[in-house]
């Protein structure tokens, strides 16, 4: 394992550690705050998926299951755009205007596109495209919910989108 770090990694900075205790406690806090996000972020995207099937049983679960899988691949590239401007938010916050330039079309063609997934289903999937069109309000909150969420990091403000994640993480 050394051999291979000293041959791959020649030329490579070494990551300076902080030496004073205030900057060490900003950058724990700071990636607590982070993982935090994170995995409330991840636990409010399978929420709904837990309880269904306990609120509502099988049958139901199954059917917001059909529109759900629709919405999430409507959702990939919101989600890939975002990643990628990611560090620019560091920089300067650009970006987010784009994202709602294509879930406010992509909300209309899922709307109108709808009826369509249950011949695509089948009969086993009658409430599905009723789930699709209810979930097309969850595609424009995200299109405005990532930029913000990625927004609040950019400008150092780590606890406020922990906080606010938690917040939501809770009323569900």
């Amino acid at each position: 394992l050394f051999a291979a770090l000293a041959v791959f990694g020649r030329g490579w900075a070494w990551p300076l550690l902080p030496v004073a205790w205030r900057e060490i406690r900003g950058s724990v806090r700071d990636g607590l705050y982070i993982a935090l996000a994170a995995s409330g972020r991840s636990f409010l995207i399978g929420l709904d998926k837990m309880l269904l099937p306990a609120m509502a049983g099988l049958v139901i679960a199954g059917q917001y299951a059909a529109g759900y899988r629709v919405f999430a691949f409507a959702l990939l590239p919101v989600q890939a755009f975002m990643s990628a401007l990611y560090p620019r938010f560091f920089q300067s916050g650009q970006g987010a205007p784009l994202v709602l330039a294509y879930a406010l079309p992509m909300s209309l063609l899922l709307y109108f596109a709808a009826p369509l997934l249950g011949p695509l289903l089948g009969a086993e999937y009658p409430e599905a495209p009723q789930v699709l069109r209810a979930l097309i309000w969850v595609l424009l909150l995200q299109a405005l919910y990532l930029p913000l969420g990625d927004a609040l990091s950019g400008a150092d403000h780590f606890g406020f989108r922990s906080t606010s994640i938690l917040i939501a993480m809770l009323a569900n």
